[in-house]
């Protein structure tokens, strides 16, 4: 379930890309986020694939390849 409450990292859960964010102690915001998951045909799905997307990138196979692709890019 996309929808995250409060602080997060901002690199990885950005509101409308990756999660839909509302504010500590708003339940209004909260079940607006929720509604909108609900009639918005494919929204969770979309948020969910790019935050699984931006999640990859800090996987230790994400981090690993990032490096190694900066590495063949300084050493060739």
């Amino acid at each position: 379930f996309p929808v995250t409450i409060g602080e997060c990292i901002p690199y990885i859960v950005r509101d409308g890309e990756t999660a839909l964010i509302t504010p500590v102690g708003d339940s209004v915001a909260l079940a607006r986020a929720a509604l909108r998951l609900l009639e918005e045909p494919g929204l969770s799905e979309r948020l969910t694939g790019r935050g699984r997307e931006e999640v990859g990138k800090y996987t230790p196979a994400g981090v690993l390849g990032a490096w190694q692709k900066l590495y063949y890019t300084l050493f060739q």
